[in-house]
């Protein structure tokens, strides 16, 4: 059901003593269950009903949408109406052809469907960075990774976000941490939709599976896309930033061995894709800035089990 066309709720049973002439209240969701602004689905007898929550008013209709059958339980509500979830994917789609530098964000959620993100992103080819839950689902060593975004990132991830025309997030919950900027455009994708702007204001909601989500869009966007190809920007950006990184890992500012310099041990004893498990310490005594393998604010203390 599009915006458009969206009944605002009904009044709460609470407002109400009986029941109308020849009905009965049924119970089917308990108080605080459902938030504010949200909506989700109940089942009545073996029938579906999207139930609704706005300004403290319940509302109930079939979970049916008239416009393409979608879901409605699991669409969002926007300036008091209820959006239909497949309307969110044919406005991600549209969003995702007419932008010139779209820019992939991987989530904790992303994990099961990273085959097909991938393939949509090298179909785009859209640079791809991680969150810092996310880290390890894409090598950094891939054509198309950024690395992670955020207070812990790496300055290509976020020169990708500065300069990015559209944000697709996988997974991803978009927390204070993840450092995106409130100016560029969010297209959300989560199966959870009490996700999906929870931490962010985004443009675009879609409710579903990332991976199954994903495939659909590389066939809607195909032959329509803008496709400008971000590989030897990406390469260039990284051959920068390990260059930076071998300086620092050399350079002890007269202060004993730095941070850079642990990390590039680390690297180096390390199998390359072996596990390590890493405790990091912020010293708030220490102001500064140092930034190493992954960066991090403060002077780091690390130690590491195998």
């Amino acid at each position: 059901m599009d915006a458009s066309s969206s009944p605002r709720p009904h009044p709460s049973s609470a407002d109400r003593t009986s029941a109308p002439p020849g009905c009965s209240w049924r119970r089917v969701l308990e108080p605080g269950q459902l938030p504010d602004g949200r909506a989700t689905t109940v089942t009545i007898d073996h029938r579906s009903y999207a139930a609704t929550h706005v300004d403290g008013l319940y509302g109930l209709l079939d979970d049916r949408c008239p416009h393409r059958g979608g879901p409605l339980g699991q669409g969002s509500i926007e300036r008091g109406w209820l959006r239909c979830p497949r309307r969110g994917y044919d406005d991600a789609a549209q969003r995702l052809a007419e932008a010139r530098r779209p820019r992939f964000v991987l989530g904790a959620g992303a994990r099961d469907g990273i085959d097909e993100i991938l393939s949509l992103a090298e179909a785009l080819g859209a640079p791809v960075v991680t969150t810092f839950k996310a880290k390890g689902l894409l090598s950094d060593a891939h054509e198309l990774a950024g690395g992670v975004l955020g207070r812990s990132g790496t300055p290509i991830a976020s020169r990708f976000m500065n300069e990015c025309d559209l944000s697709v997030g996988w997974g991803a919950s978009f927390s204070n941490h993840t450092g995106t900027a409130p100016s560029k455009p969010i297209v959300q994708v989560d199966r959870d939709p009490l996700a999906l702007g929870r931490f962010h204001p985004v443009a675009v909601r879609v409710v579903g599976d990332v991976g199954v989500t994903a495939a659909a869009l590389a066939g809607a966007v195909d032959g329509r896309a803008v496709r400008r190809d971000h590989r030897a920007e990406l390469a260039d950006r990284w051959s920068i930033w390990r260059t930076e990184t071998r300086r620092r890992a050399g350079d002890d500012r007269g202060r004993g061995v730095g941070s850079a310099a642990v990390f590039a041990a680390l690297g180096a004893a390390f199998a390359h894709d072996g596990p390590a498990l890493v405790h990091v310490r912020i010293d708030p005594a220490l102001t500064s800035r140092t930034e190493a393998g992954a960066g991090s604010t403060g002077s780091p203390k690390v130690t590491t089990a195998p």
